[in-house]
């Protein structure tokens, strides 16, 4: 098959201006926007020689395992059709594309299969990233930012140090220097997380946090409580851009609002390619969201009833009630991860064992 490119210059100049400043900008590169495509080219070459151990911490174990394949093939990577994990490899190559590595243009081998193509001379640079031990190495990065990722979808924010000592207690002890590398360097934290400052407290939150809280607010969630604790698998399923929380409570709820669903004519008129399944899946999706960081705000639920119909208020406020129990069983940013049940809960259980302190004292007097 063969090199189909010798030199890193050579897949750079294959992309547009633009796609060029975009991987300047995911490396942390100083440019200038009124540089020439040339100049910018000649930035790019050189970040891409210079910073060969950050591009590894900031590639996940399935990247790397693309460029390992490309150096084995004389560097191609031949995208089977058929396997099971299609998905997850068309994002990594979207990812090394991001970065300029790889060819950005679609070409095919003889059976009509998607190649990606990269230059011998950065795999040959890489090489020493792609050993073994290198690539368990990665894996284990990559489960950490997944933790991360589990943390930020049940806490919404949270200290870094907490993160930290969530994060290392569930990851055989991971060390803060491997820690702090994850949160900075990986690709997959990349739009998952904002950090915000109060003093001299770092907090990591989700993207979605500063719509709707600030840093003073987590400073009352909770209180008293400590963050729930989840298991190492919970929090990795967590991590998963598709994970669902409560599955089958969410199928429930699902078949039970689908026939009341009144989908716009004008919206089906003009995306006729919109299904109604994605559009309550859409609609049901946001609750949730609204509800596991806002809290329980009857609005919320009113403002996805407004999509609805019903033949009865009766039914209505049924369903409601329905789909008021299935979020109180969701986690909350504000309860520490707790949903409200198991708040609920804690309270009676706590509030079974405490004897108000006159009694108390009135009792060890006797």
């Amino acid at each position: 098959m063969g090199y189909r490119f010798e030199t890193i210059s050579d897949i750079i100049r294959r992309y547009k201006k633009d796609e060029i400043m975009i991987a300047l900008d995911v490396m942390d590169v100083d440019y200038k926007k009124s540089w020439r495509k040339g100049e910018l080219m000649e930035k790019l070459e050189e970040a891409l020689r210079t910073y060969v151990t950050e591009i590894f911490y900031m590639l996940s174990q399935r990247e790397l395992g693309i460029l390992k394949s490309m150096t084995e093939h004389e560097g191609n990577y031949i995208l089977n059709p058929e396997a099971e994990e299609e998905a997850e490899v068309l994002d990594s190559l979207g990812i090394l594309a991001n970065f300029c590595l790889i060819d950005p243009e679609v070409s095919f081998d003889e059976e009509g299969r998607h190649k990606a193509s990269a230059s011998r001379e950065f795999l040959e640079l890489f090489t020493p990233y792609l050993e073994p031990v290198r690539l368990s190495q990665a894996a284990y990065l990559d489960e950490a930012a997944r933790l991360i990722a589990g943390c930020l979808y049940y806490y919404g924010a949270l200290p870094v140090d907490d993160l930290y000592s969530i994060v290392s207690r569930n990851h055989g002890n991971m060390d803060r220097k491997m820690f702090e590398r994850v949160l900075s360097y990986k690709e997959a934290l990349a739009d998952l997380y904002i950090p915000l400052y109060d003093k001299d407290v770092e907090y990591i939150v989700d993207p979605d946090f500063s719509q709707f809280h600030t840093l003073k607010d987590v400073a009352t969630w909770g209180k008293g409580v400590s963050y729930k604790p989840f298991t190492r698998t919970e929090l990795l399923d967590a991590g998963h851009p598709l994970f669902l929380e409560e599955p089958e409570g969410y199928g429930e709820i699902y078949d039970a609002l689908e026939p009341h669903l009144a989908v716009d004519e004008e919206l089906t008129q003009a995306f006729p390619e919109i299904s109604r399944e994605f559009v309550l899946g859409m609609l049901l999706d946001r609750t949730i969201a609204l509800w596991r960081m806002l809290g329980p705000y009857e609005e919320i639920i009113t403002e996805l009833w407004t999509n609805l119909e019903f033949d009865s208020l009766k039914e209505s406020k049924e369903m409601a009630q329905r789909m008021k129990s299935y979020l109180q069983s969701l986690s909350r940013w504000d309860l520490k991860g707790y949903s409200l049940e198991e708040h609920k809960a804690r309270k009676i259980r706590m509030g079974s064992n405490v004897i108000p302190l006159k009694a108390y004292v009135n009792r060890r007097k006797n």
